[in-house]
């Protein structure tokens, strides 16, 4: 889960000058994955509880463990008002398949980002990715307060699997890696710590 931070006035008015030092707390079945700003300035780490704001925003990355269950996060700083937001949640359903079946059988046709993960030796970021049905296709990185980081690919591509990396090696920070086809659009969040 993705909880948007903002500083607001007594109108609940965002306050884009804004630039205080938040704090959170978690309880329950989740555990933090890490608190960004979009800040590219900044030297604070990601995998932190508190962060200074930018532009009024944060943002929490949460990820809830294998029991299911509630999760508390509460977001405080000095002379504001605390807030708390609670989520639940649940068993998924595992998946399973047969050694001998291909992978690509529990895909459906649709179009999805099989796996979006950083490239160890040279900090790239591999995309695997799935065309359900050929047709364009556009594959971007936007960043955190939407506007497009890269253009990764736009051409008709045929239905299929594929592979591409991103040289983000400079990045760090929120990314979403967006897969458009003629079909609809498929969004994956990738957090990127240096």
């Amino acid at each position: 889960a993705s909880i948007e931070v903002d500083i607001a006035d007594a109108d609940n008015n965002l306050v884009i000058t804004a630039a205080n030092q938040v704090s959170f707390a978690m309880t329950g079945a989740g555990r933090s994955l890490g608190i960004a700003s979009g800040d590219w300035n900044s030297s604070e780490p990601f995998k932190a509880t508190a962060r200074k704001v930018f532009k009024g925003k944060a943002l929490i990355v949460i990820q809830s463990t294998t029991t299911p269950g509630t999760i508390n996060v509460t977001v405080s700083s000095t002379g504001l008002t605390p807030a708390t937001l609670t989520l639940t949640s649940s068993a998924q359903p595992v998946k399973t398949i047969q050694p001998d079946a291909p992978f690509l059988s529990m895909i459906t046709n649709q179009a999805s980002i099989l796996t979006c993960s950083r490239n160890p030796e040279n900090k790239n970021i591999q995309i695997g990715y799935r065309v359900g049905a050929s047709g364009m296709v556009n594959l971007s990185a936007i960043s955190l307060s939407g506007k497009m980081v890269q253009c990764l690919s736009n051409s008709f591509q045929k239905a299929g699997s594929y592979s591409m990396e991103w040289n983000a090696k400079a990045r760090s920070g929120v990314y979403f890696i967006v897969l458009k086809t003629d079909n609809g659009s498929v969004v994956r969040k990738a957090l990127m710590v240096q």
